[in-house]
């Protein structure tokens, strides 16, 4: 259901957190009615993938091989109910161990650009190879690209799984997309 409830979590530095709700802002403009809010700060401070009852935001200064390589940026933990397919947990982790992230107009790795991606995958969206105006393509955030915008493909794949809309029928892949299964289609 939408919106979804974000937790950013405590160790997320204050200096981070706009640049979090400026990607939050960009998903939130791209459609009728908010697809995300930013309501809590999750006190826990550390990413569990045992913990299912909030979507939260982790900063992570160790460890982060736990969840992902370290050469990764980000990554967004999801479960699901097998059953149902419904979303039951969607956990962005940010790889702080490994990579210097920018404040908002400095120097370094670019956190909106990547935040704006990542939220992509906890409303579902696989990554979208075919198109370069997608923010679910995986750009080469590492050598500073900017990419802080919804595609095409973001806004008629949520307009389809949460506001009732058409799916397009000229997007190669898209049903596979949208069931999660892009990486079988190609």
């Amino acid at each position: 259901a939408l919106p979804v409830r974000l937790c950013v979590g405590a160790k997320v530095p204050q200096a981070q957190r706009d640049a979090i709700r400026r990607a939050v802002e960009t998903w939130n403009g791209g459609f009728s009615s908010k697809v995300f809010s930013l309501e809590c700060t999750d006190e826990q401070g550390e990413a569990s993938l045992e913990e299912a009852s909030r979507h939260s935001i982790y900063w992570v200064e160790s460890g982060f091989d736990r969840f992902a390589p370290k050469t990764v940026l980000a990554r967004t933990l999801t479960a699901y109910s097998e059953e149902t397919g419904e979303y039951l947990d969607a956990d962005i982790v940010l790889n702080a161990e490994h990579y210097r992230w920018a404040p908002a107009a400095g120097s370094g790795l670019d956190l909106e650009s990547v935040m704006t991606h990542e939220l992509g995958h906890v409303l579902g969206l696989q990554h979208f190879e075919i198109s370069n105006e997608s923010a679910l393509r995986s750009f080469p955030y590492q050598s500073g690209v900017r990419f802080r915008k919804l595609g095409r493909y973001e806004r008629e794949a949520v307009g389809a799984r949460y506001f009732g809309k058409s799916e397009p029928t000229d997007f190669k892949y898209f049903d596979a997309v949208l069931s999660g299964r892009y990486a079988e289609a190609i």
